[in-house]
């Protein structure tokens, strides 16, 4: 058995092992949405799952910090991804910074973030541009990719009332309805919409974390080895 086999083996296994890893941890994070709806009969503002949601963003932030000053080369880049998870970070505080502030407070928190994020890329462009061609090569890019498209596309197209009230305008809705004697428009039942929008955001935001966390062996350039290995 050569070394590259070798080598080759171990970051099979590792990478088997990252993504039971996340497997566990997203399965663990929806787990917490069942028991929050069995408990209070609904996702609810700064219930157990948005705390637990704060909190991956929060420390996925951190890691990317982190991963930044332990990684020079890679430093701007991973920097800019904690900042942009930052402003991920205080739109999912919305409701409280909307309680102990002003409505809508949260966009001044993520226009302060936006502006040191632009300062950042700014400054020494080329370098910036540098090490963002070469970290969205990276197994960390492809699953922050994922993980952010997954909340701020996927997520939000399922939380749209619209598409709820399509749903439940299906004809059993209707049948069901008039047989409560219900003559009112069937208004979206809250809890569902609820219930898929934050399995999805909890889902995206473990993805998120996994991201930060990948081995340093999982961060190598994706594709780099072009050719086909040998026999």
């Amino acid at each position: 058995m050569d070394i590259p086999f070798r080598e080759n083996l171990l970051r099979l296994l590792r990478t088997a092992l990252s993504f039971i890893a996340f497997g566990a941890l997203a399965g663990s994070a929806l787990g917490l949405v069942v028991w929050e709806v069995k408990a209070t009969g609904n996702i609810v503002e700064g219930g157990v799952v948005e705390t637990v949601q704060f909190c991956l963003l929060v420390l996925a932030a951190a890691s990317y910090f982190l991963l930044a000053r332990r990684r020079p080369g890679l430093s701007r880049a991973f920097a800019l991804a904690g900042l942009a998870i930052v402003a991920m970070a205080f739109r999912e505080l919305d409701g409280l910074l909307d309680e102990r502030l002003f409505h809508g407070a949260w966009k001044l928190f993520d226009g302060a973030v936006a502006v040191v994020f632009l300062a950042v890329a700014l400054r020494g462009f080329r370098r910036t541009v540098a090490q963002a061609a070469e970290f969205v090569g990276t197994f960390h890019f492809a699953l922050l990719a994922a993980g952010i498209v997954l909340a701020v596309v996927v997520a939000q197209i399922l939380g749209f009332k619209g598409l709820w009230h399509a749903v439940f305008d299906l004809e059993p809705w209707r049948t069901l309805r008039d047989a409560l004697h219900d003559s009112a428009e069937m208004d979206v039942p809250r809890h569902v919409k609820n219930l898929v929008e934050e399995a999805l955001e909890l889902s995206s935001y473990a993805l998120v974390l996994a991201s930060a966390v990948a081995p340093p062996l999982a961060g190598s350039k994706v594709g780099r080895d072009g050719a086909p290995s040998k026999p």
